[in-house]
């Protein structure tokens, strides 16, 4: 997200309700039909753009923190990993970094490590 003291209303709404709260903030979308109208209207205070694998796996290993009860833990451990997602089959770092990166494949990996991900 840019600078966004000018901003309208309008924007300012699917700014948060997409999680860009703040300058330097980073959100992992699927690409779909309502999402591209939103970043549409956005466009002049955000950057977007499909991410490379090593994009995704840089972001993620270095701003990426998980959230275990409304507390931010560091992604470090494959043993916090495994119990907030084993049941989704995502037990590391990699898994996750997958997950992020192929989106479609299954559709609720990525909507899973989403919600366990402290904003980035």
């Amino acid at each position: 997200m840019k600078q966004s003291s000018n901003t309208t209303p309008q924007a300012q709404k699917i700014l948060k309700k997409h999680g860009l709260k703040e300058i330097n903030n980073a959100v992992f979308l699927r690409s779909d039909p309502e999402t591209l109208k939103d970043l549409i209207l956005i466009q002049d205070y955000i950057t977007y753009g499909y991410p490379t694998k090593a994009i995704v796996n840089e972001l993620i290993r270095k701003r990426g923190f998980l959230n275990k009860d409304n507390q931010r833990m560091p992604l470090m451990n494959n043993a916090l990993i495994e119990e907030l997602l084993g049941a989704a089959n995502i037990i590391c770092v990699e898994d996750i970094v997958a997950s992020l990166w192929k989106c479609s494949e299954p559709e609720m990996n990525f909507e899973a490590v989403k919600k366990v991900l402290w904003p980035i």
